[in-house]
């Protein structure tokens, strides 16, 4: 056991490729799992739904044919909204002003236009990031001058928010620099483990073939 957890340096060819397929995928096997367990409800739908499912919480609609309704219609009304845009826009003072009062010690702030700029939407970021539990949403409606609404990370339910942590789990960034550190040399690992297991299969299908021939 313990020649599968060490590098050894006394190894040749697929030896060495043996040893280094399997030290490495014993000590990335966690991080690896995360990485694509997460890339999985990232990229397809009906896992993503599933992890909502999970939790026992409806899935969110689906964005597709959304876009490409608001796709169509930004073709027929880019100049008329780009003129809305600019005149919804509040105050880059008043923003600050209150993300001060309602949110102090915030890091960074980053406002985003809804589709046909209804709705303003100012994401308050009190990390470095990469921990979506450190984030509030503020949402303004400056054409009917409503309230904003605010929405911690605490507000949503739990199959958003594990969705929201798959993200940053993914890149590492949930776990600041170790994390992203981790998940590089895991990223590395995976190609090692590709190129190591190709090897010895070529390896393996040279060694059939000889002993078929002879």
């Amino acid at each position: 056991m313990s020649k599968s957890l060490f590098f050894r340096s006394n190894l040749q060819e697929r030896a060495r490729d043996w040893n280094w397929h399997n030290v490495i995928g014993f000590w990335l096997a966690t991080p690896l799992l995360i990485i694509s367990l997460t890339g999985v409800i990232m990229a397809y739908p009906w896992a993503n739904d599933l992890l909502y499912r999970l939790t026992g919480n409806p899935p969110p609609p689906h964005q597709t044919e959304n876009a490409a309704r608001d796709a169509r219609s930004d073709a027929g009304q880019h100049h008329g909204r780009r003129n809305n845009v600019a005149a919804a826009v509040p105050d880059i003072e008043s923003l600050l002003g209150m993300a001060n009062q309602r949110l102090p010690g915030w890091r960074t702030l980053t406002l985003r236009l809804t589709p046909e700029a209804k709705e303003l939407v100012l994401q308050v970021d009190r990390g470095d990031g990469g921990r979506p539990d450190l984030r509030t949403q503020i949402t303004l409606d400056p054409a009917n001058s409503l309230p904003p609404r605010v929405e911690s990370f605490s507000s949503y339910n739990r199959g958003r928010q594990l969705r929201m942590w798959a993200r940053f789990k993914h890149t590492g960034e949930a776990g600041g620099l170790a994390g992203e550190t981790i998940a590089l040399i895991a990223s590395l690992g995976a190609a090692t483990l590709m190129v190591t297991g190709f090897s010895l299969t070529i390896r393996r299908l040279r060694s059939w073939l000889s002993r078929k021939s002879a």
